[in-house]
Parts: structure tokens; C-alpha cells; sequence
């Protein structure tokens, strides 16, 4: 009962997240909140009903590692604010699948799996089509880019590899999956990072009216930052406000693919499939 309504609470907003991403790049807060407000007060009651106070504290515990995972990836600048809060909601219902398809692999993990997987595929989608429209400035920004970065992603392929062969040695399957889902993981992350950091400045900065202005906007323009103190994490309400006072009509910023369609995904794939990794490496063992 309390897994089908925290599925229920969590793919209503997801579904509601993806389309407001999709058609006005924006991924409302208020819905963020209201997924983590209601899956809290969900389990409370639960807990006093069934008088099982295991079920907070659990949810607590994972709660408390996804906050600090989700603010850890914020603050690295690779998720703006909006996906940073969804993670952050999606703690509690992630802590309680429909479907629990293993013991050490918690479903926190996997869905964190399962979005490295499916966000790969889908940035790969729509880095290519960005990449088919103007190749030159692509590789030549790759290049400088990946020369610019070359230790970071030496270190990736690095421990990934040593993570790799690690799980090759171990003769239990569950450990085997985790490590292998581990150096998958940490050998995406950078690599996708590179590619979106070589088409961003060709195909991702644009100047907008200053009235299409949301909270969470990065600024380009480093005189604006400056003169408005604006964060590098991205634009306020009150900034925006002081903005339009200050009669400034058009402005750069740097768009993010609408990225929460993923978080529907591995949502669902983990609620019904599991790891997407064990699955995959569950087959050849």
C-alpha cells in the first residue's frame, strides 16, 4: 500500500515535471515540494498506523544520502536547481520500489544507475543532432575542451578501469554488479560532461527577452553577474526583478537540455526492472 501510493505520488509529478521541461525548459518547484511534503507526511502516518517506526527511519537514512549526493552535484555544477530539487523528492519514494528485485543493491542506487544509463542515451540523442547541424565547432571545441580536461578524464578512465577489473575478481554476482554499475557510472559522467561542454557555446547560449527569465537561469553576460551579484548556480527571483527595474531588455544565457524526462524513465525502469546493469551483466553470468 504504501510503495503503490509513493509510486502514485511520484509519477504524477514526474509525468507533470517532464511536460513543464519540455515546453518552457522549467521544472517547478512547487511540484518538487509538493512530492516531498506529501511522501513525508505518507510515511509518517504509515509508521504510526502500522506502529513500525523502521519505515521513518529508513526513509530518513536515504533522505539524508540523496540530499547530500544531489547538493554534492549541484554545487559541482552539473545539475541546475530544478533537477537537484526532484532528486531530492524522489528520495522517499525511491526507498520503497513496487518491485524490491534484490538485497544489497538498494533502489536509490539503481535508479541512480539507471539515470546514468538512460541520460547517456538520451544526451548522446540530442548532442548528435546538435553535432550533425555544425560538426566544425564541434570537434574544434571538443579538442580544446578535452585538452583543457585531459587530467580529470584520464583519472575517470583511470579508476574505472581499476573498478572494472576489481569486479572481475569477485566471485559473488550482486558485488560483481555493483562494481561493474560503479565504473560504468564514473566513466559517463565526465564523458558526457566533455561532449555537453563542447556544443553548449554553438547551440546552447542564446539571448532571450528579459521577461522569459526564470529562477535557476544561468547568466552568461560576467558584467551583469558582477553588477547584479549574481550566482554562478544561477539567477533569483529578486535578481530578476532588480533586472527589469535596471531596463534591460535582452540578456544571454546558457539552456540546458530538458533533462527531467530521464528522471521519469529510470524512474519507472527501476520501479519494474531493476539495475539496469545487474539485469544486463545477469544474462551472460
Amino acid at each position: 500500500m504504501l510503495e503503490t501510493l509513493l509510486f502514485a505520488y511520484a509519477l504524477l509529478i514526474l509525468l507533470l515535471s517532464a511536460f513543464t521541461d519540455i515546453k518552457k525548459r522549467e521544472v517547478l518547484d512547487s511540484a518538487s515540494l509538493t512530492l516531498l511534503l506529501i511522501s513525508i507526511i505518507t510515511v509518517i502516518l504509515y509508521s504510526l498506523i502500522q506502529n513500525n517506526y523502521n519505515v521513518l527511519l529508513t526513509a530518513l537514512k536515504f533522505f539524508i544520502l540523496l540530499l547530500m549526493f544531489s547538493l554534492l552535484l549541484y554545487y559541482a555544477r552539473q545539475w541546475g536547481g530544478g533537477d537537484t530539487k526532484l532528486l531530492i523528492a524522489l528520495s522517499i519514494p525511491l526507498t520503497f520500489p513496487i518491485i524490491k528485485f534484490d538485497i544489497f543493491l538498494t533502489s536509490p542506487i539503481d535508479f541512480l544507475v539507471n539515470l546514468a544509463i538512460v541520460g547517456s542515451l538520451y544526451g548522446t540523442f540530442f548532442a548528435l543532432i546538435k553535432i550533425m547541424r555544425r560538426p566544425k565547432e564541434f570537434i574544434n571545441n571538443l579538442k580544446a575542451i578535452s585538452k583543457e580536461h585531459k587530467y580529470y578524464l584520464f583519472l575517470a578512465v583511470f579508476f574505472s578501469l581499476m573498478i572494472f577489473i576489481m569486479a572481475n575478481l569477485q566471485d559473488i554476482n550482486l558485488i560483481k554488479s555493483l562494481l561493474y554499475s560503479l565504473s560504468v557510472f564514473l566513466l559517463l559522467i565526465p564523458i558526457l560532461h566533455t561532449i555537453f561542454k563542447s556544443i553548449e557555446s554553438f547551440s546552447m547560449i542564446k539571448t532571450i527577452p528579459i521577461n522569459r527569465l526564470t529562477p535557476g537561469d544561468w547568466i552568461i553576460d560576467k558584467k551583469i553577474k558582477s553588477r547584479f551579484k549574481i550566482s554562478s548556480l544561477g539567477i533569483d527571483q529578486e535578481q530578476i526583478s532588480l533586472l527589469k527595474k535596471a531596463k534591460i531588455k535582452l540578456i544571454q544565457i546558457k539552456e540546458g537540455i530538458p533533462f527531467v524526462p530521464t528522471f521519469l524513465l529510470a524512474y519507472v525502469i527501476t520501479n519494474f526492472y531493476g539495475n539496469l546493469i545487474f539485469n544486463i551483466i545477469r544474462v551472460f553470468i
